[in-house]
């Protein structure tokens, strides 16, 4: 017998066999009472330790510990960890008896090892975890990283190596001469949700959300600028937006971002971000906002884009994106200094409508301020894993709910305005080939919209055309790029 062997255990049984099939028990033993191994092999990790505590909290505890003399744990060291930081005070254990110490010590390597061979049929998991997304399970109890999860989905621009969908969409369905959309209305675009109000109303918010809650909140609220004045349009000029165009104090602004920001606050948890841009102009009001709404400030992004606006001392290349977080507890980070082939830095350069065209051919005319849908995509890469919700507490043409639907997450949108609602809705249906149903009538956007011209026509009819309708919803322009910014 080798040095050091232990005591010898006969390993055969009477025929001189190998005892396949030893007779295990199951016991609940006290963690206090297991023994880390003497001579480790594998480092556990805090990353790890988190992955088996989700786990276990969606699964239970499955898998008994492996021990072997003196209750030294040969197999679950990291499932141990996890149920302690957990609370448990036992965990189901098996005592392995019938081999020495030199075969225990040879099982603990050979079941590392074994856990790490074999390769994974990609379109066989593609398919398992796109089952588990059509019943919104939470893809993190699985134990891959996001980016991977993306990868297998093939998910996000680099993994299709698509253009930005603005660009493909191109002339959207003629619009009626009147908002379908009425204030109040809440629309699901599939598994997207649109509510057409104020996002400052908290208790709707919460109402829209439920038991569930945001996972990243992306926003790109109003500037306090005239509208008019400081972009260009081909065809006349734009529809000011509802609040905050150019019409508040510095007191009234920060107001109006902190309360924003407070409602998306009300439905994230702690370490969820909350992506906001703005302009060189309102730095101050938004750094007090963020401050009044109980959010920390994390980093603040630079959209660099390919052209000047026009009029300023400097012509404007850029708007800024403030990184924020609900405090309390770390963020998801899938960029993770490029370990998942993600290379991102606070510098983005991305094509945009009020800055550049990357085509001549591109049309930017559903929104004064659209934004590109790479931008957005790429935001909730950085951040989010597959099947989670994004919030945009200001919708416009919805540029968000399409990056979301791209990237195979779920948004929920607000928007004041009936006529942006219903921009993002024609833009969602051309992206999708689906119908957005009314939530209150079960109808689709289509059938609304030809009940509405169809009274439209009878109202004409019966008291002749009125020239200052207050129905009359304005049609968004073609943007050329802001005055002065």
């Amino acid at each position: 017998m080798a040095k050091n062997a232990g005591p010898c255990v006969q390993l055969t049984n009477s025929k001189g066999r190998n005892d396949f099939l030893p007779d295990l028990q199951i016991e609940q033993i006290s963690i206090a009472n297991l023994k880390h191994a003497k001579h480790p092999v594998r480092r556990v990790s805090n990353r790890q330790i988190a992955k088996v505590k989700r786990s276990i909290r969606e699964s239970g505890f499955l898998v008994p510990i492996l021990l072997g003399a003196d209750d030294e744990i040969l197999d679950g060291h990291t499932r141990v960890e996890a149920a302690r930081r957990l609370g448990m005070s036992s965990v189901p254990c098996v005592r392995i008896s019938h081999l020495d110490c030199r075969a225990q010590r040879a099982l603990r390597i050979a079941l590392n090892k074994t856990q790490e061979t074999g390769e994974w049929d990609e379109q066989a998991l593609s398919s398992e975890l796109a089952y588990q997304l059509e019943f919104g399970a939470d893809l993190t109890v699985l134990g891959f990283e996001p980016p991977e999860i993306d990868s297998v989905l093939e998910i996000g621009p680099a993994a299709r190596d698509e253009g930005d969908p603005i660009d493909e969409i191109g002339a959207l369905p003629e619009t009626t001469s009147s908002a379908v959309t009425q204030p109040g209305d809440v629309w699901r675009l599939g598994d997207h949700i649109i509510w057409c109000g104020n996002a400052k109303e908290i208790e709707t918010t919460l109402h829209l959300f439920g038991d569930s809650c945001a996972n990243l909140v992306f926003s790109d609220p109003p500037f306090n600028v005239r509208v008019n004045g400081h972009i260009r349009s081909k065809t006349g000029s734009f529809e000011e937006f509802a609040e905050a165009s150019g019409n508040m104090s510095p007191e009234e602004f920060t107001d109006f971002l902190a309360r924003f920001m407070a409602a998306a606050k009300a439905v994230t948890e702690p370490g969820t971000l909350v992506y906001s841009f703005m302009d060189w102009r309102h730095m101050g009001e938004m750094l007090a906002a963020i401050t009044a709404a109980g959010l920390e400030l994390i980093n603040l992004c630079v959209w660099v884009k390919p052209n000047g606006g026009m009029g300023s001392f400097y012509r404007s290349r850029h708007e800024l994106v403030f990184v924020a977080r609900h405090p309390g507890a770390s963020h998801m980070n899938n960029v993770a200094l490029g370990s998942h082939g993600r290379y991102r830095t606070n510098v983005w350069e991305y094509a945009g409508a009020t800055g550049g065209r990357a085509d001549e051919a591109d049309d930017f005319s559903v929104h004064p301020t659209v934004k590109p849908v790479r931008l957005v995509e790429d935001a909730i890469l950085d951040a989010t894993v597959a099947g989670a919700t994004v919030f945009d507490p200001f919708l416009g043409s919805g540029t968000t709910i399409l990056a979301a639907e791209r990237t195979q997450r779920r948004c929920v949108g607000i928007e004041i305005s009936p006529a942006y609602v219903d921009v993002a809705i024609r833009r969602w249906e051309a992206l999708t080939g689906l119908e957005a149903i009314h939530e209150a009538s079960d109808q689709t956007f289509a059938v609304r919209a030809e009940h509405l011209t169809r009274d439209n026509h009878a109202k004409v009819t019966d008291d002749g055309p009125s020239q200052n309708s207050a129905e009359s919803t304005p049609t968004p322009n073609v943007a050329d790029g802001w005055e002065d910014f």
